[in-house]
């Protein structure tokens, strides 16, 4: 128990800082649009976790045959169609 606050600290401050290092430029960070709610200006961590539900939609780390080596290439693909967004960006 003694544990716990710091890991979901630490998992906080992973997600957030991901998602200001790339994730926040991409179209996974658009979030819904929802008609009540037309006001909203800024996104909160819930659409930091929808990002991140949406960015890993096509891991499944519980398969056996998804590997270290299965993911390392996943993380390049993922990393190259990332580079053409910001190099728009610059």
């Amino acid at each position: 128990m003694l544990r716990v606050a710091p890991f979901v600290g630490l998992l906080y401050t992973a997600l957030v800082v991901w998602f200001l290092e790339g994730a926040s430029q991409s179209h996974l960070a658009t979030p819904p649009l929802r008609p009540w709610y037309k006001h909203k200006r800024g996104l909160c961590f819930a659409d930091i976790l929808r990002a991140a539900q949406r960015a890993m939609i096509g891991f499944n780390i519980l398969d056996p045959s998804k590997d270290i080596k299965h993911l390392q290439i996943l993380a390049r693909r993922s990393a190259r169609r990332r580079e053409p967004e910001r190099e728009m960006a610059a």
